[in-house]
């Protein structure tokens, strides 16, 4: 047996007076267990190939200590409700944790000790933890070859510096109290954020996919036009200066107006004037899959500045297909449950002239204002009302 998975059960035995020894154990996986922390040392004293732990919304454990396991690559805590964590696994090269909410909503907080690990750890992922800007400091710098970074309502953080050739993606979502985030990585390859503050981020020219995503609090009313002007300055500085190499694009989402902006041709770019957007530099290569996501958020709007063989444009036909449940044939990706069985996209209408209410008002008089107007290819999306 080289893998063990439990769940809903309690240790009731005392595992430390048995003989028996899981030499080949590779993987254990403990899913709403009762053990003690003494029951749960045993374990991995008895398993001491164990190459995967997991452990999900386990109780009876308030301190884990995973010490002197020398095969151990991979460590997933979820929401276990520990007080303390303290890990010294000289091959770890993955460690996931996820904090337990309390009663009132809050995280239970957790002292982390990564303890050296030979410098093999290439993947961190922090969800709630209740971890310090020095705390991270300590832990980031201790481990310089990380290359995958996931930080999740970390809202103990205030202020993050991270700087690193060797990071290559990184994911940081809903971070509410941060004040500052400076992200030197020259060799990124994918950076996802989501959060109210505009990142200072220093990237290099390898970057193939960026996702940011604005939000305001909900005690906070912002309408179209209303913004920061530092926030909307760093934003522009950023989509300007981008090193868009060929084969990507920029789309930008305005979340107020449900319209959507693209740009194949970046020569010139203009973001609009809200405070709740998305932006998203991918490949062009993958319009077709990125469009169908994009549709599930009913858009009412979709402005193209084309390129030269415009692939955006190129989309639009097929779409009128499966709007009236024509065979594309094979070539066709948009042929979805979502638009034909459920058939909750009625119309795509070319604003090339505009009319249409003047391609509703406040997207238009915007577009007016900047030289995007006499060059973007424009169509307005008509959806069935939801019941």
């Amino acid at each position: 047996m080289d893998a063990l998975w439990l769940s809903n059960c309690k240790f009731e035995f005392d595992i430390s007076t048995t003989c028996i020894r899981f030499c080949c154990l590779r993987e254990v996986c403990l899913h709403n267990a009762y053990i003690s922390d003494a029951q749960m040392r045993s374990v991995l004293d008895k398993c001491p190939s164990i190459r995967s732990l997991t452990l999900m919304s386990c109780k009876g454990m308030s301190k884990l200590y995973v010490v002197g396991r020398l095969h151990l690559d991979f460590l997933n805590i979820s929401s276990c409700k520990l007080d303390s964590v303290i890990v010294q696994a000289p091959k770890l090269g993955r460690f996931k944790y996820t904090e337990e909410h309390t009663d009132q909503g809050n995280h239970h907080p957790c002292e982390i000790a990564i303890l050296e690990v030979n410098n093999t750890l290439h993947t961190l992922e922090l969800n709630g933890a209740s971890i310090t800007d020095q705390q991270f400091r300590d832990m980031y710098d201790k481990f310089p070859n990380i290359s995958s970074l996931y930080l999740t309502s970390c809202n103990k953080l205030k202020c993050v510096e991270i700087q690193s050739a060797k990071l290559k993606k990184v994911n940081i979502f809903k971070f509410e109290s941060i004040e500052r985030m400076t992200i030197e990585a020259p060799n990124l390859l994918q950076f996802n954020f989501e959060g109210e503050k505009m990142p200072i981020l220093s990237l290099g020219p390898s970057l193939e996919s960026v996702r940011l995503n604005f939000f305001l609090p909900s005690t906070v009313i912002s309408n179209f036009g209303d913004m920061d002007s530092s926030w909307y300055t760093n934003l522009n500085h950023f989509v300007q200066n981008f090193n868009y190499s060929e084969g990507l694009m920029l789309i930008v989402y305005c979340q107020e107006t449900y319209n959507i902006l693209f740009y194949e041709n970046t020569s010139e770019i203009f973001i609009p004037p809200s405070r709740n957007v998305g932006i998203f530099i991918v490949p062009i290569r993958i319009i077709e899959l990125l469009m169908i996501s994009i549709l599930i958020n009913r858009p009412s709007i979709i402005s193209i500045l084309p390129c030269t063989d415009s692939k955006a444009l190129q989309v639009f036909p097929a779409l009128e297909r499966c709007i009236h449940n024509q065979n594309c044939g094979n070539e066709c990706p948009l042929s979805t449950t979502f638009l034909h069985k459920y058939r909750v996209l009625e119309e795509v209408i070319s604003c090339t002239g505009t009319s249409e209410e003047e391609m509703t008002s406040i997207w238009y008089t915007w577009l007016k204002s900047t030289p995007l107007i006499d060059k973007v290819n424009s169509f307005m999306f008509k959806w069935k009302k939801q019941a």
